[in-house]
């Protein structure tokens, strides 16, 4: 029995038909997918609904978004997904609801939700926006942040977050006009201690200014200690427990770490019950920790708020094993496959995947994974195939599974000036457009880095890529790109102006 939760074949998120399959003797199964679909935005002036140009889009999965953000602030966690763009603007294939931002010269922020479970376009409209100048006046604490909510009739709309420093003034351009109240606090939001704020209003096209006196204030910390329920075999295995803390590595410990270990040499049998393990953290500021059990990489997220102390009781599922094994989906040659990684799965309030890499048997072609029972995602590449994504739920014990992948058929990009390669970002590999042959799939998938970035198409044919305009930079033609099989280069030489 094996019970994948989802699909990423070909860079496409997918749901699957079934929750859970008995595999037959000949080991061969048939299953439905629901790919998710790619779409497009338009970003449209809010009065005249006249397309507009140099669009810049930004991103952040709802499951990390906070409230109803009108800007997408400072947050490490939003993703650039189009810049200098003409409208509308193609929004890649994603898995679940995602947060969107656009913007414009001379317009605010516009925001929307998209789910992508459906296919088709959307619309957001832009209006004019205004910016705001604020001045803290005392000493800034560590982790403190400017939280600016907009005062509608009768409640308070969370509207965007940055981070607060000394290094005030802080310019907030291109909000939404309207009447706010600027916040300074300290903590995440379950736990935020206010130490100033003040209203301001916001004008289309105006620039206004605020000075936020600010309180005394001395660093909280609250005490973090529990237990760890696991099995006698396992519990000769844990070596540490480590808390770091979210949503990056900015917000540290209080001790100015970026994260506590705690060895198993500092824990200690509960002597009321053997099979808890006694842990204690010490002191740490309030906000959102994850707990992660070494080399394990089980993982838990905990809330810790003032005053304190904060409590929390980890229990360790039972160890997983998993065996995999991979064939070509046209031929059924067995594969081995150049890479393969695997991470957790989404877990509630954690913000980043631990992401590791597999052992593969050179002479066997099978990946070997030991973890805890849950959910997972392993990650298969080779130079010849498709890249492969699977989210399954790992069982207790011995998991045998086996996976098809995809021959490859798409290009590789490559930028040049002078000869030399041009890292680019990724808002500019998204500028370059693909139109497929005739009834061919618009859908692909991209991966690389910054130097190259390969793009997967599902039909032989003639396609047409044409790229962005680049600053400094003679344009650069269209041309005609024939994908028989393989992956075929696309390199690009510029020329200087």
């Amino acid at each position: 029995m094996i019970s994948p939760r989802s699909i990423i074949l070909d860079g496409r998120g997918a749901t699957v038909s079934e929750e859970s399959f008995t595999v037959p003797a000949d080991g061969s199964i048939e299953i439905e997918l629901h790919f998710d679909q790619g779409l497009l935005l338009h970003v449209v002036d809010g009065d005249t609904g006249v397309p507009l140009q140099n669009v810049e889009v930004r991103m952040r999965d709802t499951w990390r978004a906070i409230g109803d953000d009108l800007h997408p602030g400072d947050n490490s966690q939003v993703n650039v997904i189009a810049k200098s763009a003409a409208s509308p603007v193609t929004i890649p294939p994603g898995r679940r609801s995602k947060i969107y931002w656009a913007r414009a010269p001379g317009y605010g922020w516009g925001r929307i939700e998209i789910a992508h479970d459906r296919a088709g376009e959307r619309k957001v409209e832009l209006f004019p926006g205004a910016s705001v100048e604020v001045t803290l006046v005392g000493e800034v604490p560590f982790h403190t942040y400017l939280r600016l909510q907009q005062v509608p009739a009768g409640r308070t709309r969370h509207a965007v977050e940055f981070e607060a420093n000394m290094m005030t003034p802080l310019l907030i351009e291109d909000m939404p006009p309207g009447d706010y109240m600027a916040f300074v606090q300290v903590g995440e939001f379950e736990a935020a201690r206010t130490i100033g704020q003040a209203p301001v209003s916001l004008i289309a096209g105006g620039l206004s200014k605020v000075t936020i006196p600010l309180d005394d204030a001395e660093p909280v910390t609250v005490n973090l200690r529990g237990s760890l329920r696991v099995s006698e075999e396992d519990a000769e295995k844990i070596r540490s427990l480590i808390f770091d803390r979210q949503p990056d590595e900015r917000h540290l410990a209080a001790s100015g770490q970026k994260q506590i270990r705690l060895q198993q040499a500092r824990m200690s049998t509960d002597p009321e019950d053997e099979g808890r393990l006694l842990w204690d953290a010490g002191e740490v500021s309030p906000g959102t920790y994850v707990i992660r059990v070494s080399p394990q990489q089980h993982r838990v997220a905990v809330q810790v708020k003032a005053p304190g102390p904060t409590e929390a009781h980890l229990f360790l599922p039972p160890m997983a094993e998993l065996s995999i094994t991979l064939s070509d989906a046209v031929s059924g040659t067995p594969i081995s496959p150049q890479r393969a990684s695997w991470s957790d799965g989404d877990i509630e309030g954690i913000y980043n995947n631990v992401n590791m890499d597999a052992m593969v048997d050179r002479s066997s072609g099978e990946v070997r994974i030991n973890t805890v029972a849950g959910p997972i995602q392993v990650n298969f590449e080779h130079p010849d195939y498709r890249p492969l994504s699977v989210e399954l739920e790992a069982v207790g014990g011995a998991n045998h599974l086996h996976y098809q992948m995809q021959p490859a058929l798409g290009m590789v990009f490559q930028v040049r000036s002078k000869g030399a390669v041009m890292p680019l970002d990724f808002a500019v590999w998204g500028g370059i457009r693909v139109t497929p042959p005739e009834g061919a799939s618009r859908a692909s998938y991209s991966t690389g880095t910054s130097r190259s970035q390969k793009r997967y198409y599902d039909t032989p044919g003639t396609y047409r890529v044409e790229f962005p305009e680049m600053q400094g930079y003679e344009p650069i033609p269209a041309r005609e790109v024939v994908l028989e099989k393989g992956l075929v280069e696309v390199i690009v030489d510029l020329v200087e102006k």
